[in-house]
């Protein structure tokens, strides 16, 4: 749902050819994991009774914002109805991918569960948990953690985690840390970056965990309790 001005000019370029494309761009993404979205589709006005409704969800996410009974006069709420979806990543670090999504595809899409947490988890693993976080990126980069000048976790989200990394003898970049499955929540995520992170531990010190004897009479080994 669009709410826009009902005498702006692109309005009243919509009521002549509603052909209309929308640039999305998260705000709180770091400089170095940049993205962007286009959403390309019509944009058609919507009943009264719908724009009602979106004046009372505008008026309770933004308060002093469109009145909560009626759309104010001069609102317009138009209706975009996405065919596709062109999407474009890695904008920060010069390696960029794009795709282009098609609207069923991105009707029939869920939201990240991790949307809203992303950015308090990831300060959180920036200020306190430092040295876990250049084991995790050491690690998927493939470089011994004691090479790297610093790190920085980027981004999480239920697939995994983006970190930066630069080397002590120069050079930086940009590491994919997938999960083992996705995650459920912030808590899940954090688990799993901290499983990452001990099991990054184990192999740079070549941990060979102890395994308990066997007990057992007369040469017979007694078998592990199920």
């Amino acid at each position: 749902m669009l709410r826009l001005r009902a005498a702006a000019v692109h309005t009243r370029n919509l009521a002549l050819a509603p052909r209309a494309s929308l640039f999305v761009q998260p705000p709180d993404r770091p400089a170095r994991l940049l993205a962007r979205a286009t959403l390309i589709g019509t944009a058609t006005p919507v009943s009264a009774e719908e724009a009602a409704d979106a004046a009372l969800r505008h008026a309770l996410l933004h308060p002093g914002g469109a009145g909560v009974d009626a759309p104010a006069p001069d609102d317009a709420y138009l209706r975009l109805t996405v065919e596709s979806c062109f999407y474009v990543a890695g904008l920060g670090d010069g390696a960029r991918e794009a795709a282009v999504i098609g609207g069923k595809e991105y009707a029939s899409a869920a939201p990240d569960p991790l949307r809203a947490g992303a950015a308090p988890l990831v300060a959180e693993f920036n200020l306190e948990r430092a040295p876990e976080v250049a084991r995790v990126a050491a690690a998927a980069a493939g470089v011994p953690v004691g090479d790297l000048a610093a790190a920085e976790l980027l981004w999480v989200d239920a697939a995994g985690a983006w970190a930066w990394l630069a080397l002590a003898a120069g050079g930086d970049a940009t590491v994919r840390v997938p999960f083992p499955r996705p995650a459920l929540d912030e808590r899940d995520a954090r688990s799993h970056l901290t499983m990452l992170s001990q099991l990054a531990w184990e192999a740079e010190r070549n941990y060979q965990p102890v395994v308990p004897a066997a007990v057992g009479g007369g040469g017979a080994v007694a078998a592990a309790p199920q």
